[in-house]
């Protein structure tokens, strides 16, 4: 993976929330993020009342996990591992939440920074 013109791992990386990210537990217990439908908030004029300004997604028990532990200071193998271990009959675990950290990056929910 290339962060600002070095190849690092990402397993090296720290992830962080943005901050157009909002989080909210939902009915169910488990988070659900949510972020704005447009850029702009005058946009929004343009919605039906019915329709929210916000998108969101609703993680399950596992996505709000993981989502729980990217605090801007460990890094994803270190998330990966704390996963493993809560986790030791799940398959793959690691790798799965490895995956899991690289989809919000590609979906803009984190950004990624590189561990000093």
């Amino acid at each position: 993976m290339e962060l600002r013109g070095k190849q690092v791992r990402l397993r090296d990386t720290i992830p962080t929330c943005r901050s157009t990210i909002l989080t909210e537990t939902g009915d169910d217990g488990f988070l659900v993020l949510s972020y704005p439908r447009f850029p702009y908030k005058w946009m929004n004029i343009f919605l039906p009342k019915y329709i929210s300004p916000y998108i969101h997604v609703p993680l399950e028990e596992y996505g709000s996990w993981v989502w729980s532990q990217i605090n801007g200071q460990r890094t994803v193998e270190e998330i990966a591992c704390n996963a493993a271990t809560l986790h030791p009959k799940e398959e793959d675990m690691k790798n799965r939440t490895i995956m899991f950290i690289h989809q919000l990056y590609l979906d803009k929910f984190i950004t990624l920074k590189i561990d000093k």
